[in-house]
């Protein structure tokens, strides 16, 4: 009964911040503990250590904005 929620925490994140999550995140995001959040990672096949740096560009309802640019 936590797969569902936990592939649509993964996925969130993927997308919000361009990265993986890790197991103390999604325990965090999903009021569990740290082994459970583990497990649920492991049975979604997901790293449970971030791919990449988090992205810190700024963002407005998940796009990434983009300043400049040509004249």
């Amino acid at each position: 009964h936590l797969l569902t929620p936990a592939r649509f925490a993964v996925t969130n994140h993927r997308q919000a911040t361009g990265r993986t999550i890790t197991a103390g995140e999604l325990a965090a995001r999903m009021s569990i503990t740290g082994d459970v959040a583990t497990r649920l990672l492991d049975a979604l096949d997901t790293p449970t250590t971030p791919t990449a740096p988090p992205d810190t560009s700024p963002r407005v309802n998940g796009a990434q904005l983009v300043f400049g640019g040509a004249a």
